[in-house]
């Protein structure tokens, strides 16, 4: 069990009369989905201002 307050930023809970959807929604990700791969030798992603997540 966690106790989470946010105090800060844009997940402050607002009264249901002030609610409004501005478009985001979740990405849900399940472990069997994702692929490591080396950023230097990987060739999968091309394009302008796309990069690999690193690893820590």
């Amino acid at each position: 069990m966690i106790y989470l307050e946010i105090d800060q930023g844009p997940y402050l809970v607002k009264p249901s009369a002030q609610q409004f959807d501005n478009g985001e929604r979740p990405v849900n990700l399940h472990y069997a989905n994702l692929t490591w791969q080396n950023p230097r030798t990987s060739t999968q992603l091309k394009g302008a201002g796309v990069e690999l997540a690193k690893a820590r």
